[in-house]
């Protein structure tokens, strides 16, 4: 099934407003089932003095556009859903959740 036939079988069934909103359910529900799913396999393949690598946004003020930053690191240590990582730059500790890390290869 792709998303095409998805979108255009939602727009022509002619769902009542309580359908669409238990359809809405559902979608929130599956995507937050991946991101945990993607959160736990991460969390078991890292481990301390892992080197990592994640992208995110740097605000530059208020009204001004969010810059995105890609920075690497090395994991001090790993929670439940975040890791502390040690950024190579700054030396600043990170608390990064576990969707946005890369594990880079030595």
């Amino acid at each position: 099934m792709t998303f095409e036939t998805i979108r255009y079988g939602l727009l022509d069934a002619g769902l009542t407003e309580d359908e669409l909103l238990e359809v809405n359910r559902l979608i929130i529900r599956l995507l937050k089932d991946a991101r945990a799913r993607q959160s736990r396999l991460m969390r078991r393949s890292l481990s301390a003095g892992d080197r990592v690598t994640w992208t995110g946004g740097q605000s530059q003020g208020r009204g001004r556009k969010r810059l995105t930053v890609t920075k690497t690191g090395v994991v001090e240590s790993v929670k439940r859903k975040f890791a502390h990582v040690k950024d190579d730059d700054s030396w600043q500790t990170w608390r990064v959740p576990m969707s946005m890390l890369t594990i880079l290869e030595d």
